[in-house]
């Protein structure tokens, strides 16, 4: 034979374990950054026809976005700040 159910929705979240603090958060997170590729596979898609029609070319285009990633990206790791000793 089997026990009735007596137990509340208090005692059925003790079961389950303690709450981790930071779980909201990361689902969030999580969550943004799903919309974030949403959004922007949204926006390519719409400006890609725009895109094609540049003046300097798609290779040219791709060259200078890569060395402005590059610099950009040296300068960010030249003026961080020190770490503590």
């Amino acid at each position: 034979m089997s026990t009735p159910l007596t137990a509340t929705a208090a005692q059925g979240r003790e079961a389950a374990g303690p709450r981790r603090p930071g779980a909201t958060a990361a689902l969030g997170a999580a969550l943004l950054g799903f919309f974030v590729i949403t959004l922007d596979a949204l926006v390519v898609n719409v400006a890609l026809p725009s895109i094609r029609a540049d003046r300097l070319g798609a290779r040219r285009t791709f060259g200078v976005g890569l060395v402005v990633f590059v610099a950009a990206s040296a300068a960010g790791f030249l003026l961080r700040p020190a770490a503590p000793a």
